[in-house]
């Protein structure tokens, strides 16, 4: 008899975000790997929402591989500077690593959802529904609710 270990397959999505700092606006675009195309697409994505801008990063790989240079070096881009963190900057200088915190805690943090699909359904719905606060985000305080008339 010959047994032969498979290794489990690995089910897992990735996101990518940007946070405006002015409005506390949560731009992302969940995929199924961090690569570098994926990253474009979502520049791509963010020049589409904002004429101006700055794009802070924190030294994801696929956001310092050749094919975003390539894309950076583009005459309509060069409008849209990729500035970069320190590596391994804490939550203070890196408002989305924040952000990402809060989502995993309202989302994943001790919660069963039966797939990775129904887990990014409910993360999906969690941003959009949600705008944090800026520079370091919170989820918005609730409103208490006026005393409604008898």
């Amino acid at each position: 008899m010959h047994a032969q270990y498979r290794p489990p397959v690995k089910h897992a999505h990735t996101a990518f975000g940007a946070l405006d700092g002015r409005t506390g606006q949560l731009h992302y675009a969940i995929r199924s790997r961090k690569l570098a195309i994926h990253f474009v697409a979502f520049l791509e994505q963010l020049t589409a929402a904002y004429p101006t801008g700055a794009v802070v990063s924190d030294n994801l790989a696929a956001q310092d591989a050749q094919l975003v240079r390539a894309w950076l070096a583009q005459p309509g881009h060069a409008r849209f500077p990729l500035l970069w963190l320190p590596k391994y900057s804490d939550h203070v200088r890196n408002p989305i690593a924040r952000a990402w915190g809060l989502v995993k805690d309202a989302v994943a943090a001790n919660r069963l959802h039966g797939s990775i699909e129904a887990r990014v359904a409910t993360a999906v719905r969690f941003l959009d529904t949600t705008t944090f606060t800026s520079p370091a985000p919170t989820l918005p305080v609730p409103t208490e609710r006026a005393p409604q008339a008898a």
